[in-house]
């Protein structure tokens, strides 16, 4: 399918449908959104987009070593990464850091809930040049907490426990007026990080405290062990801020990159905010089969959305990945059409393999995609000798019911098995493969020899984080 068709089928969906913001097994939640954007800077003004960015985005989460109210009744420690001085090189530029201070915050539907600070709460917390544009991140008050008929001095900001942020971004060299809105404002502990990363230049920024200790993490990887892992690296961090460049990410979004910031013996994790890249065009990847392939039908393009997820959520290289398709076909929907369902292994170079099912049908006017499970495998046996276990169930909005099992050489026929090891149902394989309905309480399955002994067995996929 061409480009341009994927393109216009996903921004259709993206107008009708709205997946869960916390499932990252969820293409859907990844790529419908991704693909649906104009330029970021007309983005403040377009409802449409801003509610897709915050379904696609959620509010990145801060983790510390402690559960937090993120509007707390009583007054936070103050960090002073929110409070006066203006950090960053354009701090001295006195014109451009107080008209950035005084743009309007378009919130619109999805940021509804965090009302526009008051002008006289508000204050500039970052602004600087970075490769091709410029970033400014402005906080303000949050106005839930603010005392009754009372003002905050932006000095103060940090002693209503929490404020309310928002970046804005222009092109090189922008004058204030030419810097719009690029993030749904949102509200943040007061001793919080925060950061922003650019998928299309490799640009991260990470602003703490002064005194913070910032470490960034750019990749995540499948080791030879399969397990999901990521390793942190100190950066220069003058002011208690941190500017990262590195290649940039492959896929539409980066949701690759983490930091961790230490601070008094305290650690906070998060990701920084990250929308998708209004230029992006899926890499050209040669993908392998380990079947012949069906007849090209609307759900293939769900191969693409796989594609991306991967390289989105790792930031790996497509030059340090193989990409192989373990089985293509078609499931009954419960419509009495059908739905074009991916297995797709992704092995990484010197490391272990990635596996994720993916769905994909015409939802009625437009082209939908699901996951159908992913999971992390070690290395060392090929493809063809293992066995996968899908299972894709109504839940979720998937349209079908249906167990795929693909099974090594040398086997017949298929086992589903409870949880304690009782047999609900055999099946026979058919060129080493099973399409056949969900048995009710499905816990595991064997595949057999013709001789009737067990080859190997395995559990359905469930969803395998990346180092998220």
């Amino acid at each position: 399918m061409k480009e341009t068709d994927l393109r216009a089928r996903l921004e259709g969906l993206a107008e009708r449908t709205a997946p869960p913001v916390q499932d990252p097994g969820d293409l859907t939640a990844t790529v419908v959104a991704r693909h649906h954007v104009q330029r970021h800077r007309q983005w403040a003004l377009a409802a449409v987009a801003a509610v897709l960015v915050a379904v696609l985005v959620g509010v990145p989460a801060v983790l510390s070593r402690t559960t937090q109210d993120p509007a707390p009744a009583g007054p936070a420690h103050s960090s002073g990464i929110y409070t006066p001085p203006t950090r960053g090189d354009l701090s001295d530029d006195l014109d451009f850091v107080e008209g950035v201070r005084r743009l309007p915050w378009t919130t619109g539907t999805a940021g509804g809930d965090v009302p526009e600070p008051p002008l006289d709460t508000r204050h500039v917390v970052y602004a600087s040049d970075v490769p091709g544009a410029r970033w400014a991140l402005v906080a303000g008050a949050n106005p839930a907490v603010l005392p009754p008929d009372e003002g905050v001095d932006p000095a103060d900001l940090d002693a209503i426990g929490s404020v309310a942020i928002a970046w804005f971004t222009g092109p090189a060299d922008a004058l204030a007026n030419e810097m719009t809105l690029y993030s749904v404002p949102r509200l943040v502990l007061a001793d919080q990080p925060t950061a922003l990363s650019d998928t299309a230049t490799g640009v991260a920024v990470v602003v703490g405290a002064p005194g913070d200790q910032i470490e960034v993490s750019r990749l995540s990887y499948v080791h030879s062990d399969g397990t999901p892992r990521r390793e942190y690296s100190p950066e220069d961090a003058p002011d208690g801020m941190a500017v990262v460049n590195d290649s940039p990410v492959e896929g539409s979004i980066d949701r690759a990159t983490r930091y961790r910031v230490t601070r008094d013996g305290e650690e906070f994790n998060g990701s920084p905010d990250g929308y998708p890249n209004p230029d992006f065009t899926p890499p050209d990847v040669e993908l392998g089969r380990l079947h012949p392939a069906p007849s090209p039908a609307l759900g293939d393009a769900a191969v693409t959305v796989g594609i991306d997820e991967v390289l989105s959520r790792t930031g790996v290289s497509t030059r340090a990945l193989t990409f192989t398709v373990v089985w293509a076909g078609d499931l009954p929907t419960q419509d009495g059409g059908s739905a074009r369902f991916t297995l797709l292994a992704v092995e990484f170079t010197e490391g272990g393999i990635y596996v994720l099912g993916a769905l994909g049908w015409d939802g009625g006017g437009g082209f939908t995609t699901r996951a159908c499970g992913s999971e992390a495998r070690p290395a060392g046996t090929p493809l063809d000798e293992q066995l996968f276990v899908v299972r894709c169930a109504p839940d979720g909005g998937v349209p079908t019911n249906s167990l795929v099992v693909v099974a090594p050489p040398g086997t017949a026929s298929v086992r589903a098995l409870d949880a304690s090891g009782g047999q609900l149902a055999d099946y026979p394989l058919v060129d080493g493969v099973a399409v056949v309905p969900v048995p009710a309480n499905l816990a595991t399955v064997e595949v057999l020899d013709a001789a009737g002994d067990v080859v190997d067995q395995h559990a359905p996929m469930g969803h395998a984080p990346l180092g998220d």
